[in-house]
């Protein structure tokens, strides 16, 4: 579930870098590299997250887009926000 959600947010970066053969995580970092090294920057807006972490039983999606500053280090990720949007009251 995670690789889908991640193969969509890159391939509407840019459709000719998605691959089958990238895991959830590689997808993140080589989202991250193409924004760095182009200077772009986007907002990304995850609409429905209850289903995402109900189907995953955690809160995987949640936690990986929420530390991405942190996973990277002390590196921009050009990431400059993240919107949840949930049915769901948590």
């Amino acid at each position: 579930m995670r690789f889908v959600l991640y193969k969509s947010i890159v391939g509407k970066v840019d459709r000719g870098i998605v691959s089958r053969s990238f895991s959830a995580e590689e997808l993140l970092n080589i989202l991250v590299r193409y924004l760095v090294k182009r200077n772009l920057k986007i907002l990304l807006a995850v609409d429905k997250i209850d289903y995402y972490v109900k189907s995953l039983r955690d809160g995987g999606i949640v936690y990986d887009l929420n530390r991405l500053n942190e996973i990277y280090g002390e590196k921009p990720t050009n990431i400059i926000g993240v919107i949840f949007i949930s049915r769901d009251k948590y």
